[in-house]
């Protein structure tokens, strides 16, 4: 919550608090709960996928835990406004470690992943610890998904995120 002046207002990182919690009660009262759905568009990110997705100490986790080596890189995924506390919540519910590491004298942050699905394809969303994006996922797969689902920048998409 933040104060300006006697109103009080519910932040971001808040509502996606309470919508963590609103998730686990419908998991507790409906058994029928399983996902959340985010919508977005397909946007470049900086690049740096290709790079941490390269590394041992994140890419042998990732075959452990979930599954499969991840394609060097991710799909960014830019969310619609009204959706970032569905993303915000995410963050407050038990997905995945990918503990982070230290290699060459670098340090490395964890990484909570999810399973997911894009256009019926199983991927995986990651939330770097560490990130910077506040309004776009990342999500890999074993796939180059932009060619595997023909994808482009500004396309439409549904990824349904597995709720632990």
């Amino acid at each position: 919550m933040e104060r300006n002046g006697s109103l009080l207002r519910l932040t971001e990182d808040g509502k996606g608090l309470l919508y963590a919690r609103y998730i686990q009660y419908q998991k507790v009262l409906d058994t029928e709960v399983h996902e959340i759905h985010l919508h977005g568009r397909i946007t470049s990110g900086l690049g740096e996928g290709k790079y941490y997705m390269r590394l041992d100490g994140y890419r042998n986790q990732f075959i452990e835990k979930m599954g499969f080596q991840p394609y060097p890189g991710t799909l960014n995924i830019k969310i619609a406004p009204a959706e970032i506390s569905r993303v915000l919540a995410l963050k407050y519910m038990h997905g995945t470690v990918i503990k982070g590491f230290t290699e060459h004298g670098r340090t490395f942050g964890d990484v909570i992943a999810y399973p997911a699905r894009v256009k019926g394809l199983p991927c995986v969303l990651i939330f770097p610890v560490r990130g910077h994006y506040t309004d776009t996922i990342e999500i890999i797969s074993k796939d180059f998904l932009r060619k595997k689902l023909s994808l482009r920048d500004g396309d439409e998409v549904e990824v349904s995120i597995s709720i632990p």
